[in-house]
């Protein structure tokens, strides 16, 4: 019906759909279909039949338990971008926070709806989540950004603790915490730590060593670790040149520092990005 509009069909496919949209047919085989088919399609006769919309969304509040419910919110969500359904995906979220759908379901709900009640309802899931979930901080970042205060701040303290120092995000929400108030004794220790707990070879290593430098230049300790990073770290590091740098400008004396970047100046090709620094 969708793809050949001009060819009069009675029954209409589609209205004969929107009647089998019964919270009590749920058990139905193809009902979950039918709902993707209708919403892959929903612009196309939203003309003719105006009710398309507003009958999903009605059955898919009064059905927040059937196991087909989260895919199917999702691509309502993501299809019509209509808020009305979000109120629903928040109950839902409460009631199932390790679902593998609920942090895209919560995504979704925060680019449609980002007021108080759903970043409300992301701080809880924020809670309830796994902390080895690579979206939890993603959707932390999200909710600092809506609601830059301290309950936000205070959830992504607490997660770094708790997740490991590898996790994907570690460094992110430590940068965006420090940067929040770098003079954060805690949150300065905290990256410190992080330094000694993961291996010289992670790609987040200079981001946070240079962001703990740069606010206090004449800290000897972060210094040291700098200048001890270099010895462990691989010259084939994309940072490097750029920690060897911050190093020479902090000490422009040191003789064993200028010849580490004279041994890194015969280990490189002479076409690397960095060579002429």
């Amino acid at each position: 019906q969708a793809r050949l509009p001009d060819i009069s069909l009675a029954p209409l496919p589609a209205r004969e759909a929107l009647r089998a949209l019964d919270p009590v047919r749920v058990a139905e085989q193809g009902l979950r279909l039918t709902c993707h088919k209708l919403l892959e399609h929903s612009e196309t006769l939203d003309e003719m039949l105006p009710e398309l919309i507003p009958s999903l969304r009605g059955f898919l509040a009064h059905c927040l338990e059937w196991r087909e419910w989260p895919p199917l919110a999702l691509d309502f969500c993501v299809r019509t971008g209509r808020a009305d359904l979000v109120p629903f995906v928040e109950d839902w979220l409460r009631q199932n926070p390790r679902h593998p759908l609920a942090p895209e379901l919560l995504q979704a709900a925060l680019r449609i709806s980002p007021i108080d009640n759903t970043i409300t309802a992301g701080c809880l899931w924020l809670q309830r989540a796994r902390p080895d979930l690579p979206a939890w901080s993603l959707i932390w970042k999200d909710l600092l950004r809506l609601r830059p205060g301290n309950d936000v701040a205070a959830l992504g303290r607490e997660w770094l603790d708790k997740a490991s120092p590898g996790e994907v995000g570690w460094s992110f929400v430590w940068q965006d915490l420090f940067h929040l108030n770098p003079a954060d004794p805690d949150i300065r220790q905290r990256g410190r730590r992080w330094l000694d707990e993961v291996e010289p070879a992670h790609d987040e290593w200079a981001f946070i060593w240079q962001d703990l430098h740069k606010s206090e230049r004449e800290d000897a300790e972060i210094v040291r670790r700098g200048l001890r990073w270099l010895n462990e770290a691989n010259l084939d590091h994309a940072s490097w040149t750029f920690i060897w740098a911050d190093l020479r400008a902090a000490l422009p004396q040191d003789v064993p520092l200028l010849e580490k970047g004279r041994k890194w100046l015969d280990h490189a090709k002479p076409d690397h990005a960095s060579w002429t620094f």
